[in-house]
């Protein structure tokens, strides 16, 4: 890949405001509430996204976030540990957790993505009292907290967002404040999925290689299933705005999906649903209820076709056996 491609990368960093305002759509829809997104949101625009985005958007979010409070709750809370997000965009996670938890959880958030859009979150933050204000609240002095405008990086205690472009972090030193002696979950939500299928699978190894001596965990989310008239018709509108999902040929089943896992190295365990399983099964009755009541969706069959077209894919390797991700396991 030629990392001089700005059109191309500028087309795949536009995939973060289309993520941006799916969930700003669903929060404002009333399926889950996220006080930080509308800082997020340029001019708190009113964004109505259909139902079955919203539902899709809701479950990807729902899911994601159990697999986190999972990794949290049973490191020791005397334990540092660290989640890594690759190409988190403007994500807002972060801000939910430690608003729920606060300084207990005892880890430290690292968001990985192009400058272009770091440079746009810490300019961001840097003017919103109220995230700075949580991000502070890790920091003993205020030499703890670092806000670079220019090269768009920001590092904490608690939170660091660090400009990179992720087709070369093998090949350079660890980001600072980044610990290879940490338990460690990573996430991917339709991310490497953009990359080619040797850069993606590099990276995956090469987080293996350094993070698993202490446990490592990976949670992913991206589609599947190119090959039927759906998912074609998914990747062609895709296409026509010059994006295209690169490894969808090599891992377009979750069976495919849960090889790539262990051929990669988290060989521990390795999984994968659809979304559609998760709303099918994972949902209990008065969840199903309570969503069903937010928005009317009478697209029944369009909604099983989407959610069947994307899944989360999740794995660890453990090489002590310190039991962080057997919880997980359970899902």
């Amino acid at each position: 890949m030629d990392f001089l491609d700005l059109d191309a990368d500028a087309r795949v960093q536009s995939t973060n405001d289309d993520a941006l305002s799916s969930k700003w759509s669903a929060v404002q829809a009333g399926y889950f509430d996220d006080p930080y997104i509308k800082y997020m949101i340029k001019d708190k625009i009113k964004v109505k996204k259909p139902p079955i985005i919203n539902r899709g958007t809701y479950i990807r979010t729902m899911v994601i976030d159990k697999f986190i409070n999972s990794f949290l709750e049973f490191v020791n809370p005397l334990e540092k540990k660290q989640i890594i997000s690759f190409g988190a965009g403007l994500d807002t996670r972060y801000f939910n957790i430690m608003s729920a938890l606060g300084k207990t959880t005892n880890f430290i958030f690292h968001e990985l993505d192009f400058s272009a859009v770091t440079q746009r979150k810490v300019s961001i933050i840097s003017k919103t009292q109220v995230l700075l204000d949580i991000i502070k609240s890790s920091c003993d002095t205020p030499d703890d907290l670092e806000i670079n405008l220019h090269d768009g990086t920001i590092l904490s205690p608690s939170y660091c967002i660090h400009p990179i472009d992720l087709r070369t972090l093998t090949s350079i030193p660890l980001p600072s404040k980044i610990d290879s002696n940490l338990p460690t979950l990573i996430l991917s939500e339709c991310c490497l999925v953009y990359l080619e299928p040797q850069e993606a699978d590099q990276l995956m190894q090469w987080s293996v290689n350094t993070f698993s001596s202490k446990g490592l965990g990976i949670v992913i989310y991206e589609p599947i299933k190119n090959f039927d008239l759906f998912g074609k018709m998914m990747v062609k509108n895709l296409a026509s705005r010059g994006i295209s999902f690169k490894t969808l040929d090599k891992y377009s089943t979750i069976e495919k999906q849960c090889d790539r896992l262990s051929n990669l190295g988290f060989t521990n365990y390795q999984n994968a649903v659809t979304i559609k399983q998760i709303y099918d099964e994972w949902l209990d009755y008065y969840d199903k209820m309570r969503i069903s009541k937010v928005e009317l969706l009478d697209e029944i069959e369009e909604w099983d076709l989407l959610a069947s077209h994307y899944c989360v894919v999740w794995g660890w390797k453990d090489e002590h056996e310190n039991n962080y991700f057997n919880e997980w396991g359970k899902f």
